[in-house]
């Protein structure tokens, strides 16, 4: 502790000087040999009791300044103490922190050596189109002598075209009387006119005609 040598040196040479105000180094008169007068005795009695009260002053002045300097002293000594622990934590974390960086660098390390993961491209799913196929309102029935002619239009009111077989059944008092097939081929939100002529002979009673579709 270079910096507290001084204070103890200083330490040590206040309790010397108090030792000689104590008694080694007293500077009290000595007595006179032979007879001597009471006046010269009464001021020789002065003399003597003014250097005990400045020896006594002086070691009181020199006791506060001791109790001064070891309280500085262990003031000091704690400091120090201190100041020891404190460089022993930072030591401690600055051990801690390094442990830590040699675990990341590691880690960016082997990142890095890893070899590339496999990047897959994923196509957005279409939505699958197709066709719907209805009539547009009920078969027309018409007499032309002896001939029944139904006609109607399909509708198409999907996203892709169609084909397949009509199918057109002429009824009586809602009995089939006979059935007809046509092929028919449309685009996507198309509508397509169609007939059929049946022959038959006319008979009383109330026609009509259902259909159906194969597509």
């Amino acid at each position: 502790m270079p910096a507290s040598a001084p204070r103890f040196a200083l330490a040590a040479a206040v309790l010397v000087a108090l030792a000689c105000s104590l008694g080694a180094c007293s500077s009290e008169p000595p007595a006179p040999s032979g007879s001597i007068s009471s006046e010269a005795a009464q001021k020789l009695i002065l003399e003597r009791e003014a250097v005990r009260d400045a020896a006594a002053a002086r070691e009181r002045a020199l006791l506060a300044q001791v109790a001064s300097l070891q309280e500085e002293n262990a003031d000091l000594r704690a400091q120090l103490g201190l100041a020891e622990e404190s460089a022993e934590q930072q030591a401690a974390r600055a051990a801690h922190y390094e442990a830590g960086l040699g675990k990341a660098v590691e880690e960016l390390n082997r990142v890095a050596q890893a070899p590339p993961a496999v990047q897959r491209s994923y196509a957005p799913a279409q939505r699958a189109t197709r066709a719907n196929v209805s009539t547009l309102s009920a078969p027309w029935v018409q007499m032309a002598g002896e001939n029944v002619v139904v006609s109607g239009k399909l509708w198409n009111s999907g996203e892709a075209g169609a084909s397949g077989t009509l199918y057109v059944e002429l009824l009586l008092n809602g009995q089939t009387v006979d059935e007809q097939s046509q092929p028919f081929e449309m685009g996507a939100r198309t509508d397509q006119a169609w007939s059929a002529t049946f022959r038959t002979s006319v008979r009383e009673g109330t026609y009509s005609a259902r259909v159906r579709m194969d597509y």
